[in-house]
C-alpha cells in the first residue's frame, strides 16, 4: 500500500484546493466587471470571505504538518524534481498567507466591506489609510499572476507525475490514501483482460469457419441461424 500523508492533511489539502480555484475563478471574474455593478458586489464578498477561510487552513495546515510524519519520496525523485516540488510547495503555501493579507490590507485601509459571507465584520485594523490601500491592491493585482503561474505548475506537475512518470505522487496526497486513481490507463489488468477476450473470439471465429467448411455441420448450422435472423444477417450459409 502507497504511504501517504496524514488523513487530516489530506483533508485539508483538497478542501483548500477546491476553495482555491473558486477564489481565483471569482477574483479573475470580478476583475474583468465594472466597479460597483451586481454580481461584482456580491462576488467580492465571497472571494474575501474564501480567501479568509483559506488564511485559516493554511495555519490549520502548518500544524498539523507539524505534528505528523510525511512519506518518502518516491525514489525516481531526481535532486532537480525534489528541489522544485519543494520550491513549488512553498510558494503555495506562501501565497496561502499573502494573499489573503494583502486584500485585507486594500480592504480594511480603503473602507471597503470585511464582512464574513454576510455574517460579522472582521476588525478594521487600517482605517482609512491611503498607502497601505495602495500597497495592498498592487501587491495584491501583481501576485495574482504569480498565482496563475504556480497554480498552473503545480497541476501540470500533478499531471506530469500521473501521465509520464506513472508514480505514486499524486496517491501519496489522494483523500481516500489508495494508489493513484489513474492507474487504471495503465494497469496491465485491464490489458490481460482486453487480450482474453480477443483470443476468445478468435477461437470462436475460427470455430464457426470450421463448422462452415464442413458440410454436414454446415447444414444443421444454417437451419439453426435461419431461425436467429438478427444472427442470419452477420452469417451468409452457401
Amino acid at each position: 500500500m502507497t504511504a501517504s500523508y496524514d488523513p487530516l492533511l489530506r483533508r485539508i489539502h483538497w478542501a483548500s484546493a477546491v476553495l482555491f480555484i473558486a477564489a481565483m475563478l471569482i477574483g479573475l471574474y470580478c476583475g474583468l466587471q465594472p466597479a460597483g455593478t451586481s454580481p461584482r458586489r456580491e462576488l467580492l464578498e465571497v472571494h474575501k470571505s474564501l480567501g479568509v477561510t483559506l488564511f485559516f487552513l493554511a495555519i490549520l495546515r502548518l500544524m498539523v504538518r507539524a505534528v505528523t510524519t510525511a512519506p518518502p519520496e518516491p525514489g525516481s525523485f531526481s535532486p532537480l524534481i525534489r528541489i522544485a516540488a519543494g520550491l513549488n510547495h512553498w510558494a503555495l503555501y506562501a501565497i496561502l498567507f499573502v494573499m489573503p493579507a494583502t486584500g485585507y490590507m486594500f480592504s480594511s485601509a480603503g473602507g471597503y466591506s470585511l464582512r464574513y459571507f454576510w455574517t460579522f465584520s472582521w476588525p478594521r485594523l487600517f482605517a482609512d489609510n491611503k498607502a497601505v490601500a495602495e500597497a495592498g491592491g498592487l501587491a495584491h493585482g501583481a501576485l495574482a499572476y504569480v498565482v496563475y503561474a504556480v497554480v498552473a505548475l503545480h497541476i501540470a506537475a500533478t499531471l506530469w507525475h500521473v501521465v509520464v512518470k506513472k508514480d505514486e505522487t499524486l496517491a501519496r496526497m489522494w483523500p481516500s490514501a489508495s494508489r493513484n486513481p489513474f492507474d487504471a490507463a495503465i494497469d496491465p489488468q485491464p490489458r490481460r483482460a482486453v487480450s482474453g477476450i480477443v483470443r476468445r473470439t478468435t477461437s470462436r471465429i475460427a470455430k464457426l469457419e470450421w463448422m462452415r467448411a464442413t458440410p454436414g455441420i454446415r447444414d444443421r448450422c444454417c437451419l439453426w441461424m435461419r431461425s436467429k435472423s438478427a444472427m442470419s444477417r452477420a452469417m451468409t450459409c452457401r
